[in-house]
């Protein structure tokens, strides 16, 4: 049994060269099952989740209080979005690649001041597509989800094989949805504020 769990990056470079020599191949991209499947390769999808043992809902602490939050790296399609909301609300940035594109990261997070950061924000932001912008389900929608986070994506016809899209997940189509969606969200307060850092 093989599993890759980068598609559909790896699969031209490393993955299409390694299947066939396995008897079944699972792969995290559904896109890319018909690929394998191609090359004669008994290939599955590998259905994303996450780790309840350490994604959980943790208190909230007044540092990382923000409208948005944004843990991930500075992708192209995320630049413009990420600008056009931080022109607009309180946004926190945590990853590599903003300073360049003129928006400031705080650094990296990690173990529990994740998950406080998670339950701090009242919007938490997953970005769909991938370094090369292959849109894909994301494991950090289960993850952030888990650890307790309001949560909105961007759209895609595969959220709803996964969750009740409007009601676990907000998803938007547009960047001009996405601050919509923002306002609306913000200005019914149908999240949780932080009000102590207990």
């Amino acid at each position: 049994m093989g599993i890759a769990l980068s598609d559909p990056e790896v699969f031209a470079p490393t993955t299409s060269r390694i299947a066939p020599n396995f008897d079944r191949f699972f792969t995290n991209a559904s896109q890319s099952i018909p690929e394998y499947k191609a090359l004669g390769v008994e290939a599955r999808l590998l259905p994303p989740a996450t780790n309840d043992e350490f994604f959980r809902p943790v208190p909230p602490r007044l540092e990382f209080a923000c409208d948005v939050l944004i843990l991930g790296s500075a992708h192209p399609d995320r630049i413009e979005p990420v600008r056009v909301l931080a022109a607009e609300f309180n946004v926190h940035v945590y990853g590599d690649g903003w300073d360049a594109a003129g928006l400031a990261s705080r650094g990296f997070l990690y173990g529990d001041d994740s998950l406080s950061a998670l339950n701090s924000a009242a919007i938490t932001m997953v970005f769909s597509r991938t370094r090369s912008g292959h849109a894909n389900i994301k494991v950090a929608l289960f993850d952030f989800l888990a650890a307790g986070a309001f949560v909105m994506t961007d759209y895609q016809p595969e959220l709803g094989s996964y969750f009740d899209v409007g009601q676990e997940l907000i998803a938007f189509s547009s960047t001009e949805e996405m601050l919509q969606q923002v306002r609306h969200f913000l200005e019914t307060g149908k999240f949780r504020r932080v009000t102590s850092s207990s």
